[in-house]
């Protein structure tokens, strides 16, 4: 079992199993939407649409509630 799982991770073309990498180019796609911009010292505003969130690296909490 663990060698059939060796082999495989060893053909994959990425350093991350094939389930997270799909999450990681879903996740490129929707950022590609956004727009970031930098407000004061470390807190930002992220730009969706219509809507705009308030994220503060400090305290690390987003407008967005999460």
């Amino acid at each position: 079992m663990a060698a059939k799982r060796k082999i495989d991770a060893a053909l994959w073309d990425t350093p991350y199993c094939p389930k997270v990498q799909r999450i990681i180019e879903k996740n490129l796609q929707e950022r590609r939407s956004l727009a970031i911009r930098h407000s004061d010292g470390i807190k930002f505003e992220v730009v969706e649409s219509m809507k705009t969130y308030a994220i503060d690296l400090h305290l690390q909490t987003c407008s967005c509630g999460h």
